[in-house]
């Protein structure tokens, strides 16, 4: 009687501990859990009981779409999703315009394990009296580097609402956001197409549809195309339609913790078209990110929901999802293809002559491409003289970059093989160095004379530095005509 009477009393002490809803906060678990069995102990009896008709079903393994009103429907709830890591002066200027947005039913964020927690911020923003919205605090402690995949793909598990708004913690969202987006049975919203590129990571669609392609791709690791990813997936079931410009608005700031927490292709360099080029050229060698994926495993510090208004829990990571092993010829050849789309695509280099360079060769010009702002073009022969031309013009020009256009394709290799970035004049692209004066690196061009280049290479304050120069040889003059 007496063991019967001490398990009745365990078993209650369990259930006011991690099911009542009014449990003060909880202790540590050192059990792994997914992202779903998370959920399902922290959120079984925080979730709304009325059950809500989902805008899809699942008939034979493949979505059906069930009929539902092309009108904003009350009916349809929405989680509006975001995660971030060291962004809390943005949050703070965007943070009200959430708790602002009409019809939103749940907020959620993930702080991925930020300097200064976030917990402290929401509770002080947050009113006491918060009507039918429900806002969730996830820390996660310990985790080295950021990863957006992961980090948005653990929020959005907590969701419970019908669709999904994602934003971003520097992203502005107009209250009226969700009325001037009507749920529509075979549409999403995404701001992928924005003029600012910062936004283009905003979308609104189907939270059933997005753990139907399984989310975001956790084994991106470092900066970019983890939202052009997840759309490449989710436009094969619904049709994409822009997000109204004028209901979000993205926070400046500068990239200095983007840096800080993340990888780079160039190392201390970092270059965020060429990131997204890298992944997106990267991925493709590797099998499609699915809803059978690998899920990421925490462990459960502690929660509180005490507060139905703003419910936190804290995590540590147990087993992320690993970047994938790529063999260094695939990495390599991602590489080079992003470097060449960068350069024809940002600085307007003729394709066909940088399909001559090496690997060692784009990396060199690139970082020196970001770190200085000008050129110095040598239309000439390539030739033993002209490669001592150049070395004492790069000790005395540190800030260009100097670039030989050659007069035949044969020099062009024999200069790159010496490792000196070299074009090829008869390359059709090749005026577009001196054209676009929209492209970032256009700027004026002034042509040295012979005696002028010279002088260069002793004393390079005798020439301004908001210019581009051009030293013409003689004979190839006619080449810019």
């Amino acid at each position: 009687m007496r063991w019967k009477l001490a398990r009745f009393c365990i078993w209650l002490w369990l259930v006011q501990n991690f099911v009542d809803f009014t449990a003060a906060t909880q202790s540590s678990s050192s059990l792994p859990y997914t992202q779903d069995s998370l959920v399902s102990i922290f959120i079984s009896d925080v979730q709304s009981s009325t059950p809500r008709k989902p805008g899809f079903e699942v008939v034979s393994g493949k979505y059906e779409k069930v009929s539902l009103s092309r009108e904003f429907s009350t009916g349809i709830s929405t989680s509006l999703i975001a995660a971030c890591k060291d962004r809390l002066l943005q949050l703070e200027q965007v943070f009200h315009s959430w708790l602002s947005i009409y019809g939103l039913s749940q907020l959620i964020l993930v702080d991925w394990t930020s300097t200064e927690p976030l917990l402290n911020f929401v509770l002080d923003a947050v009113p006491r009296k918060l009507n039918n919205l429900q806002v969730v605090v996830i820390r996660v402690d310990n985790a080295t580097n950021w990863n957006l995949a992961q980090a948005y793909n653990l929020a959005a598990s907590f969701a419970t609402e019908d669709w999904i708004l994602k934003a971003d913690c520097d992203t502005w969202v107009d209250p009226w956001f969700l009325y001037r987006h009507p749920h529509q049975v075979d549409t999403f919203y995404s701001a992928s197409k924005a003029t600012e590129k910062y936004l283009h990571g905003v979308f609104y669609m189907p939270r059933k549809i997005f753990y139907l392609v399984g989310g975001f791709d956790e084994r991106i690791h470092s900066y970019g195309w983890e939202d052009d990813s997840l759309l490449e997936r989710v436009v094969k079931y619904l049709y994409m339609e822009p997000v109204q410009s004028s209901t979000i608005q993205h926070i400046p700031h500068d990239d200095t913790v983007r840096q800080k927490y993340q990888s780079c292709l160039l190392g201390n360099i970092c270059l965020p078209e060429l990131e997204v080029q890298f992944n997106r050229i990267l991925f493709k060698f590797l099998p499609c990110w699915n809803i059978d994926a690998a899920q990421s495993e925490y462990l459960l510090v502690e929660h509180d929901i005490s507060n139905r208004n703003c419910c936190w829990i804290r995590l540590q990571p147990k087993k992320l999802v690993p970047m994938p092993s790529i063999s260094p010829p695939y990495a390599n050849v991602a590489k080079i293809k992003a470097i060449r789309i960068i350069l024809a695509t940002k600085y307007h280099f003729p394709r066909n002559s940088i399909r001559e360079w090496p690997l060692s060769l784009l990396e060199s010009v690139i970082r020196q491409l970001v770190t200085r702002r000008y050129f110095l073009l040598i239309i000439s022969s390539y030739s033993r003289r002209q490669r001592a031309l150049m070395e004492r013009l790069s000790t005395t020009n540190h800030d260009r970059l100097i670039v030989f256009i050659t007069s035949t394709s044969l020099q062009l290799r024999q200069a790159v093989q010496d490792g000196v970035p070299a074009l090829y004049r008869n390359d059709t692209k090749f005026t577009n160095l001196f054209q676009n004066p929209q492209g970032s690196h256009c700027l004026p061009y002034q042509v040295l004379s012979k005696r002028s280049l010279y002088l260069l290479t002793e004393n390079k304050s005798l020439f301004p530095g908001d210019h581009h120069w051009i030293f013409v040889e003689h004979s190839l003059s006619t080449s810019l005509k």
